[in-house]
């Protein structure tokens, strides 16, 4: 059994010789973009439709593209006559071609005439692969302005840490604990004490320990 079918396509009606398996398919490219600033790298969509085919065996359709004739990289699959690509470059040109399928794949049509479509400029800005770029860890650092006086002994902790920072944690090693880039701390009961800082920011953590930094007789 062989088939023929035809459509309408953007400027030109399009038919095709049958299939000697299941129908080939015939489509035509409706591209559309949205425009957008031209300063930036854009991308489009296509929008594809074609005959459906009157076989009862086509279960979906295999829409194939790519940037080079008869090499196809992608494949999406369709369920009705029609699909959408999306995530094309500007200026490009684009080659597609679509079959008709059983739902397990065993039995395909022949590929349809390829297609193709150039992507005009100034498309919809939306296909750039995001650009990460790792922020380094902080490396906390601090200074005290006194660490030995006879009790009640104020000092004044300040932060030498280098590094994307948003957020200080102190631990003044009496029990009591503080926030904030400079910190002031009075150690009312004799002693030895360890101080620590902890420096939070988009690279991460770093805490820094100074073991009996504070000595109040």
């Amino acid at each position: 059994m062989s088939y023929r079918t035809h459509l309408t396509a953007v400027a030109a009606r399009v038919r095709l010789a049958s299939a000697s398996v299941l129908p080939f398919v015939v489509f035509a490219l409706l591209w559309s973009a949205l425009l957008g600033s031209p300063s930036l790298a854009h991308c489009a969509e296509v929008q594809l439709e074609w005959d459906p085919v009157s076989d009862p065996r086509v279960d979906i359709y295999e829409v194939k593209w790519g940037a080079s004739s008869g090499q196809y990289e992608h494949t999406a699959d369709a369920t009705s006559n029609s699909a959408q690509v999306s995530g094309l470059q500007e200026g490009e040109t684009y080659y597609v071609a679509v079959r008709a399928c059983v739902q397990d794949r065993t039995l395909c049509s022949s590929l349809s005439e390829e297609v193709s479509t150039t992507i005009a400029l100034l498309a919809a800005p939306c296909c750039l692969p995001a650009i990460v770029v790792a922020v380094p860890p902080p490396i906390a650092s601090f200074e005290a302005s006194t660490t030995s006086r006879l009790a009640p002994l104020t000092v004044v902790f300040t932060d030498t840490s280098t590094g994307q920072i948003d957020g200080w944690r102190w631990d003044f090693g009496d029990g009591t604990r503080s926030i904030g880039s400079t910190a002031v701390h009075t150690y009312s009961t004799a002693g030895t004490y360890t101080v620590s800082l902890t420096v939070n920011g988009a690279g991460g953590s770093a805490t820094i320990t100074k073991a009996d930094l504070v000595t109040a007789p």
